[in-house]
């Protein structure tokens, strides 16, 4: 981890004197495996807390820095499938349809992974079908497999 941070501190001070305007993003998608005893400790699991304990392994940590000027800010929870659309409009760039639609999906349930969803006010649901109104989430898994597997006839805009 040292030697990731001092190669990052690197990339940073080199860019810091560079003119073209520049974008770092640094992320993790999952925490690393650890022994059982050690995630025990770490998690402190319970069996009241195991599916959260779970999900929490999959907080995606991330810096975004730039050269130039933006806003700070501090993000609590998202998952992966919602950084592009941060970036994109840290890098003041017009968002696509679909990550339009990510972005209201995000409002709703900041987290959505394998492990479990979380939604806006922090409830946590095992899958899809444990959230009492699901409709957006539905939306969300047509449109992806529309954007991930139907290449011959993606939506562009979506109503």
């Amino acid at each position: 981890m040292k030697i990731s941070d001092n190669a990052f501190k690197e990339l940073v001070e080199y860019f810091s004197n560079i003119e073209t305007p520049t974008m770092i993003i640094l992320f993790g998608d999952h925490q690393p495996t650890l022994s059982l005893n050690t995630e025990a400790w770490l998690y402190n699991n319970t069996t009241q807390n195991t599916e959260i304990n779970n999900l929490n392994k999959y907080i995606t940590p991330f810096i975004i820095w730039t050269n130039y000027d933006i806003k700070e800010q501090f993000i609590e929870k998202i998952s992966a499938n919602f950084l592009p659309s941060i970036i994109l409009e840290t890098a003041n760039l017009e968002l696509p349809a679909y990550y339009r639609f990510l972005k209201e999906v995000y409002k709703v349930f900041p987290v959505i992974t394998t492990q479990g969803i979380i939604d806006s006010n922090g409830n946590y649901y095992s899958d899809i079908n444990s959230v009492p109104d699901n409709s957006i989430l539905l939306d969300y898994e047509y449109l992806q497999y529309n954007n991930i597997f139907d290449k011959n006839k993606v939506k562009k805009t979506f109503d």
